[in-house]
């Protein structure tokens, strides 16, 4: 059992027996946690700029409320994945043309929350620029977090064989931020997912852009085959998991799935400051983000 993988364990039994001793049932205070169902984050007061590229617009207005990384840049969330991203930079020794994955064991653990954020505060970093692609072909979210609407992407690339990537490519304006949208919705997408093009294209975006760290976005890994398979082509995994979402036994399913992966570490998410304290997750301690169900925002995951 590796190191990471021992720690993994010893939080999540942690975590299950604070909350059966903490319980009202056993007379034991409940930690006054924020309900992230109903407190949005605070915005910033300065004036916000439309970032408008390619064609594409973004309106911080519009952006969903969770992309605290835009909305709200000086909020403790945000500070918090500054903290991911200077973990993930040593760990990949700064190397950028780095392919990372980020996935979880269900869905609505807050992966793609974490996903873009981590992308947005990397790609407004002084060295990094970053490609952002939307891999969760059943449940695409990336471009609704940025409130806009994309009807071409990955899916179609990958279901044509004359087409050229840098035709889906979107500029967003917002640092040095390039975005891949899922694309279409299609019958087989686990057919694509895991195809020599597939496979190819990887490689591909590594090769060409060898100045962008490419941050993948995928399925879960309990409820799709090809997440496992993503894993094994890139270069790092994130674990995310969301406190109190999933029992230990279905987090460590997950977990088993990417053991052969080259694991830089786990996100905790939307974690009670008390619950995993002196607690190490492997790359990093953990980081508190949002991974609760957000209104208007389909396929979160």
């Amino acid at each position: 059992m590796s190191r990471i993988e021992k720690a993994l364990e010893e939080a999540l039994k942690h975590r299950e027996e604070k909350q059966v001793d903490e319980s009202p049932g056993n007379g034991g205070p409940k930690p006054d946690m924020p309900d992230v169902h109903k407190e949005k984050p605070q915005e910033d007061t300065g004036v916000k700029h439309i970032f408008t590229s390619s064609g594409i617009e973004i309106d911080p207005n519009v952006v969903s409320p969770y992309l605290v990384s835009i909305n709200n840049q000086n909020s403790s969330y945000v500070e918090n994945y500054r903290k991911i991203r200077t973990s993930i930079i040593s760990k990949t020794r700064g190397n950028a043309g780095t392919t990372i994955m980020l996935t979880s064991s269900l869905m609505g653990e807050g992966k793609t929350i974490t996903a873009v954020n981590l992308a947005v505060v990397m790609a407004r970093g002084v060295d990094h620029t970053v490609l952002l692609v939307d891999a969760d072909l059943r449940r695409p979210a990336v471009h609704r977090y940025f409130g806009v609407d994309i009807n071409k992407g990955l899916s179609d690339y990958l279901d044509n064989e004359s087409a050229d990537i840098s035709d889906i490519l979107i500029k967003t304006g917002i640092g040095k931020l390039v975005i891949l949208p899922a694309g279409s919705p299609k019958d087989n997408p686990s057919e694509l997912l895991t195809s020599m093009r597939m496979q190819n294209l990887v490689k591909e975006l590594k090769s060409r852009y060898k100045d962008r760290y490419i941050i993948f976005d995928t399925g879960p890994l309990l409820l799709s085959a090809e997440a496992s398979t993503l894993g094994s082509w890139m270069d790092g995994v994130v674990f995310v998991i969301q406190e109190g979402k999933v029992p230990q036994k279905t987090a460590m399913q997950g977990f088993e799935l990417i053991k052969g992966c080259n694991i830089l570490g786990v996100v905790m998410n939307n974690v009670n400051e008390f619950s995993l304290a002196g607690t190490r997750l492997g790359a990093y301690d953990y980081a508190y983000g949002y991974g609760a169900k957000e209104k208007g925002v389909k396929g979160k995951g």
